[in-house]
């Protein structure tokens, strides 16, 4: 046969395929192109989510469980606002992007909300609005889920709830007891660090070093901040921290009182100003005083948090000490709760108690990610599953859980997160079905290892890390503070500092160039900043110890709302 007719054969049976495969190709580049602009819309409608959580928690001068559910339910529907506008969804169809996500999650400090479809249960279903009668299907903020993790011991069953730092909940029951309850918390610090104990006569710890920085009940501390009120004025006023709440001393008359006594206020979320306690003579109301001044003039807050922590980690050696997770020999008990999760076998979960359990690769750590891991992926996978019968979406479309990166699931691990799941939406001729994860990096929640900034002899605030600077140490407090303290905070319309440097004009703190670009930074391991913390020279070690210590001592806590 001649070459010519080969050609022509040739051409004829690959011209249609070339055809059809170059078709393919085609729909497969706008299947993708479709997919990154899907992938876009949600991270953004994330984004925006967690913008709004940042600035309404910035804004809040108390945190309290209201504050955290009302904040959380203010994410969600942000999130559903900007998607829904994101697809060109508003009016009577401003909803429609609803059908389409399965779950929304806000990782907390020390458990996690799922936003879900659920069948509300009622017990006085007649006495409750129409909107939550009995059996009803709502969408809404599930009921808390904390981190938490039974183990068996001996005649003990031990109930341990974590979260994204070193601070456990132990909740021991005693099963020769009648399950009698005692609830044990703390920080768990490594006990090879302290030293040169000294006591008083009732045998409480009156000093001791901590990585060789002196502690005592007289290393005090006299915490300031610059206040404006709504009509613009401003100025400075001493303060301490309880649960989460700042309560500032003022010497300024009050109003339509007799005397110019002092008193003490704080600042409720509507940023007025709220009196807790006066100083005139009714002894109940000068003792109250009394405590919240004393603790202003002289505040031990770093102090108490290493001694404290001391105390808790030595009875969590003395109790805890032997449990183990996952494998044969594995401590874990009702793992059915858990969806039969596999856990990583780890002989002596709190065997680095005597060295470095805080640091981010001790045993401690490695199972307080999984227990995380364990709880989430657990009642997400059966939230999302469940969509399906809630779900109006096309093509009654099965909703399940997709595989979360390794780097996504450590973003969850260790941070104050959002989690928004969209599946279900055609995309050609596939569904579209991913998720997107955003870490909220200013939250109140808890105070993390790496946000607390020093302060700087130039009147710039600086990542600990920041090489070659000088302290500011003309200051009555540690040169180092969390560093949400230097947000900038709403009066009204007006914005202000509330760490300033000077007293006419006030004049801010402003960040160290060279933290906020991220140059001249040393690098620290694995993000670990505990174990950089220990190389550097004294006075660096002291003003984060301080800092970390006070701040998070007077943190807010559910375990003891109301103190």
């Amino acid at each position: 046969m001649k070459l010519q007719y080969l050609i022509i054969i040739f051409l004829l049976i690959m011209t249609p395929i070339y055809i059809v495969f170059s078709k393919y190709i085609d729909v497969q580049i706008d299947n993708i192109k479709v997919q990154n602009m899907y992938d876009s819309r949600l991270n953004n409608a994330t984004y925006d989510a967690v913008k709004g959580f940042q600035s309404n928690t910035i804004n809040s001068y108390m945190y309290v469980p209201q504050t955290r559910v009302k904040f959380a339910k203010a994410a969600v529907n942000s999130f559903f606002t900007s998607l829904n506008l994101a697809f060109g969804f508003n009016g009577e169809t401003s909803s429609l992007m609803n059908e389409y996500v399965p779950a929304v999650v806000l990782t907390m400090y020390d458990g996690y909300y799922i936003y879900a479809p659920f069948v509300n249960t009622l017990t006085n279903a007649e006495d409750i609005d129409d909107e939550y009668k009995d059996k009803s299907t709502l969408t809404d903020l599930k009921p808390y889920i904390t981190y938490s993790c039974n183990y068996e011991k001996g005649s003990k069953n031990y109930i341990i709830t974590y979260s994204l730092d070193n601070y456990i909940i132990v909740d021991e029951f005693d099963k020769n007891n009648g399950y009698a309850h005692t609830r044990h918390e703390g920080y768990l610090i490594g006990l090879d660090q302290y030293g040169g104990f000294n006591y008083n006569t009732s045998r409480e710890i009156t000093s001791f070093t901590f990585n060789g920085i002196n502690f005592s009940n007289h290393t005090t501390e006299k915490l300031k901040e610059y206040l404006m009120d709504a009509e613009g004025n401003g100025r400075f006023y001493f303060y301490t921290i309880r649960n989460g709440t700042k309560y500032y001393y003022s010497e300024e008359r009050l109003t339509n009182h007799p005397t110019n006594d002092s008193y003490i206020f704080y600042i409720d979320d509507s940023g007025n100003r709220q009196k807790q306690c006066i100083n005139y003579n009714i002894q109940a109301n000068k003792e109250k005083f009394e405590s919240y001044y004393n603790e202003i003039k002289n505040n031990t807050l770093a102090f108490q948090y290493y001694r404290d922590a001391y105390l808790f980690s030595t009875w969590v050696k003395n109790n805890l000490n032997g449990l183990n997770a996952g494998g044969s020999s594995s401590s874990i008990i009702n793992l059915e709760n858990y969806d039969n999760y596999e856990f990583t076998a780890i002989d002596n979960i709190f065997g680095d108690i005597d060295s470095n359990i805080e640091d981010s690769d001790s045993k401690f750590n490695q199972h307080r990610r999984d227990v995380i891991r364990a709880v989430i992926q657990t009642n997400l996978s059966t939230a999302i599953s469940g969509f399906s019968t809630y779900s109006n979406a096309e093509g009654n479309t099965e909703f399940i859980m997709p595989k979360i990166s390794e780097e996504d699931w450590d973003l969850l691990e260790n941070n104050v997160c959002m989690v928004t799941f969209l599946q279900g939406f055609p995309i050609g001729d596939r569904i579209y079905n991913n998720y997107s994860v955003v870490p909220n990096t200013k939250t109140k929640e808890y105070v993390d290892e790496d946000d607390i900034y020093v302060i700087k002899d130039d009147n710039t605030y600086a990542k600990i890390n920041e090489k070659d600077y000088s302290l500011k140490n003309t200051l009555e407090y540690s040169p180092a503070v969390w560093k949400i303290n230097f947000e900038l905070r709403k009066i009204g319309e007006k914005m202000y500092a509330p760490m300033c440097y000077s007293d006419e004009p006030p004049t801010p703190y402003l960040e160290s160039y060279s933290s906020m670009i991220g140059d001249n930074l040393d690098n620290i391991t694995n993000s670990d900043i505990y174990k950089y913390i220990r190389t550097k020279s004294d006075d660096i070690k002291r003003a984060y110890y301080m800092a970390l210590g006070r701040e998070r001592k007077g943190m807010f806590r559910f375990t003891n709302y109301g103190d």
